[in-house]
């Protein structure tokens, strides 16, 4: 059994690529949901949406990175997606406007996986923990319980100490593969 953690920035080397980097307006302070498994479509804006960062190109790609922790897909990504989940999933639909605030498109979703699981294997993942509180702020290398995801196996999930990140179990991740998704960026995640 393996994972694989979707890098929320894409393809670093690709310059030319669309990046996020504000959150979609008209959250009123729930815009944090997104990246944190937490249950955001009351709150969501009929007309959800994003401007991309004027750092960056604006070649749409299935993936678009961005600095939010979001899973932002195309219709045909967020279309694999859904059609392999067995977990809950928030799908909102999402339009994306270029920097001079003219829609580039509105084909995209933010994929939200409520909740989050324990199976963190932390004493064999490189674990950051903050000076002074030692609470966990980060994980560099993850190795989770296989003995935790056996029985639900969920294919999409949100680990309970960092739930900004994103993995996706093989077959989905497979199927990704398979469509030629662009900008869909993965590290394997050992299971023990």
């Amino acid at each position: 059994m393996r994972y694989f953690r979707i890098l929320m920035l894409g393809d670093e080397d690709d310059r030319e690529r669309a990046l996020v980097d504000t959150r979609p307006p008209g959250l009123e302070g729930w815009d944090f949901c997104a990246s944190q498994g937490e249950p955001m479509a009351e709150h969501y804006p009929p007309d959800g949406r994003v401007v991309l960062s004027e750092k960056y190109g604006l070649r749409l790609t299935d993936f678009i990175s961005n600095t939010l922790n979001y899973v932002i897909a195309s219709t045909r990504m967020k279309e694999v997606l859904e059609a392999h989940s067995n977990v809950a999933v928030e799908y909102l639909p999402l339009s994306i406007f270029n920097p001079r605030q003219r829609l580039h498109s509105a084909d995209y979703w933010i994929v939200n996986p409520i909740g989050t699981v324990d199976c963190v294997d932390l004493g064999n993942s490189e674990v950051l923990r903050g000076e002074e509180t030692g609470l966990i702020t980060f994980i560099t290398e993850y190795q989770f319980l296989e003995d935790r995801l056996r029985d639900t196996k969920p294919t999409i999930l949100r680990p309970k100490e960092t739930p900004w990140e994103v993995f996706l179990d093989e077959p989905t991740a497979r199927a990704l593969h398979a469509m030629n998704a662009t900008n869909v960026q993965i590290e394997i995640v050992p299971c023990n």
